[in-house]
């Protein structure tokens, strides 16, 4: 039962039974929480999104059934990250489970303006010279909802992605969100997706005042969403200078439902740091210690990679698509790569991928026809065609596809690749002039845990369920983070030297919900910094009250120059970036 007000929750372990190692070991596989010098205790922990950390916690439990312990358990070891301090702000510390404790329910800040709590479940018990543990076990949560109409998330399964977040009144009628009135505000830049970093010394660089702002408070902002944060030292209550605020930053997209990733005007995408007003919302923070003996179905060597290339470097108008191109201007790209395929030639695109697993591969392009006429494009790839022909006529796109198997002598190397597109129109004399470009190309393919550039994100297959076990190896240092998008911050993994290579490789485990998990592991040379940090006064002035007939709109820059002539009309000067901020999020 899942309704506002009311989570009821069954949990049901066919076995469990210790190992010839020493762990506790259950049917399904449950995570285990690792404790040093303790034996490791499978358990259950979900976030729970929209539920109150008031909520009534009821448990129902079925008969208790003993094992005795006729070996010794193999205790924990606790290995951090080299080089990283790594604190629990959700977590519960372990101690010895009984009845009162079989079930635990602990409030954690409010993702997407929703009370969240994280519910953790302990069917599994060590008592003295025996393992107590049930085979089903009911959880009941009720609560007086703030939102009656929304139905609780669980964030494992579904993701911070799928939440509605909830506003307040004045949000819905004003359309400028709460957190611009903040006192202590900062406009954050950036202009590609990536991992960022966000320090006391980078803030006071550009102006910010923090005064004694507590770590625990930041919250970030991109239009009207919270955005998870990992901030290294915050629990201290002070922002150190060795403290970081880590962030997952995306470029500037382009229109909703739009054919093309890239947005016309810039990439440059605003987000907003607050401090001072409540908590702010943070990943949390799961033991991802690979302490159970897995068979080798369990742990992939290699996952499926898309990589998308799209570069805008040649404008064209489009005139021919449509009389209504100018009104539907955004709706259809514009930029393509550079240089055209003309009739008769081709055109050589290099390619840059990781370490290709097997010869498996598939290939979408989008080409754009620039002449009226017929076009013929054939694709090749390391110089081996692939696909068919492609015919289709007039100023148009055209999606081309081509793929090889796994058994395929077409090669596909780590390193550079040759991507190229080859215009069949013969050049006669007198024959119509013919023009094509490229304007994406996407590249699946089997690629290696293991990287070049310091990153690798990848996503589980459909059939990857339940505990899985991940190596990933190339790191060039050994302070590595890993999350899983949009849930946590995971913990503990082991990391591991290769004197040889002088890399640095880190193994995981985690129990896979849901498919398409994804994660995100880089080391602190990947992280890069954000393009801008602008101090910012909190909104005084609503520019949808402003009563004058005469308006000047300028850049910051100009207003000292303007002030005179607006005085002189009893007009007003709104500045260009307070128009952004107030009508679209900056």
């Amino acid at each position: 039962v899942n309704q506002p007000g009311t989570l009821i929750l069954s949990i049901h372990l066919d076995s469990v039974w210790i190992s010839e190692s020493g762990t506790i070991q259950t049917l399904p596989k449950l995570k285990s929480l690792v404790q040093p010098e303790q034996p490791s205790v499978p358990y259950i922990s979900e976030t729970l999104v929209g539920v109150s950390q008031d909520a009534i916690l009821n448990y129902f439990p079925d008969d208790e059934r003993l094992i005795p312990i006729s070996t010794e358990l193999k205790l924990g070891i606790h290995e951090l990250p080299k080089g990283m301090e790594l604190s629990d702000n959700i977590s519960i510390p372990f101690q010895p489970q009984d009845y009162n404790q079989l079930g635990t329910l602990n409030g954690i800040p409010d993702i997407k303006n929703r009370s969240s709590a994280v519910l953790k479940i302990f069917p599994i018990s060590i008592d003295g010279e025996s393992i107590s543990w049930f085979a089903d076990v009911t959880i009941q949560l009720t609560w007086n909802p703030e939102d009656p109409s929304f139905t609780p998330v669980l964030l494992s399964m579904e993701g911070i992605h799928s939440i509605q977040p909830r506003y307040t009144a004045y949000r819905a009628m004003n359309q400028i969100p709460d957190y611009q009135y903040s006192q202590n505000i900062a406009k954050i830049v950036v202009d590609s997706t990536g991992w960022y970093r966000i320090t006391r010394s980078d803030l006071e660089t550009h102006g910010v005042v923090l005064n004694n702002a507590d770590p625990e408070t930041f919250q970030l902002w991109n239009e009207e969403d919270e955005i998870l944060l990992f901030i290294e030292g915050e629990h201290d209550g002070e922002f150190n200078d060795g403290d970081e605020i880590i962030f997952r930053g995306e470029k500037n997209p382009s229109p909703v439902n739009a054919p093309y990733q890239n947005n016309f005007y810039t990439d440059e995408n605003v987000y907003w740091l607050t401090w001072g007003n409540q908590d702010g919302l943070r990943y949390g923070q799961e033991n991802a210690y690979p302490s159970e003996d897995l068979p080798d179905w369990q742990k992939p060597i290699y996952f499926t990679q898309t990589v998308h290339i799209e570069k805008d470097e040649y404008f064209s108008r489009l005139g021919l698509v449509s009389d209504q191109v100018h009104q539907q201007w955004d709706g259809i790209d514009h930029f393509f790569m550079n240089p055209p395929v003309h009739n008769g030639t081709s055109v050589d695109y290099v390619i840059q991928l990781e370490h290709p697993a097997t010869n498996k591969f598939q290939i979408t392009a989008e080409v754009q026809g620039i002449t009226s006429n017929t076009h013929l494009i054939t694709m090749q790839w390391n110089e081996n065609l692939i696909g068919e022909t492609n015919t289709w006529e007039g100023q148009s796109i055209k999606q081309i596809h081509g793929e090889s198997t796994e058994n395929s002598s077409i090669p596909i190397y780590n390193g550079e690749n040759l991507f190229t597109l080859i215009n069949q129109e013969n050049p006669i004399e007198g024959s119509d002039y013919d023009q094509v470009y490229l304007n994406w190309v996407d590249i699946s393919y089997e690629r290696f845990f293991k990287t070049n550039s310091e990153y690798i994100h990848f996503s589980t297959e459909p059939n990857q369920s339940g505990i899985m076990e991940f190596l990933l190896r190339g790191f060039n240092s050994n302070n590595i983070y890993l999350f899983k998008k949009g849930i946590a911050r995971l913990q503990d993994f082991l990391i591991i030297e290769d004197d040889i290579s002088q890399t640095f490789s880190i193994r995981f485990q985690d129990n896979i919900i849901s498919p398409g998990t994804e994660y995100h592991i880089f080391s602190n040379i990947a992280i890069d910094t954000v393009k801008k940090i602008i101090p910012i006064e909190p909104i005084n002035t609503l520019l949808d009250e402003i009563m004058s007939a005469y308006i000047i709109v300028a850049p910051d820059s100009f207003h000292t120059i303007l002030e005179p002539l607006a005085g002189y009309h009893n007009g007003t000067v709104v500045s260009i970036d307070e128009i952004y901020r107030q009508y679209s999020y900056g």
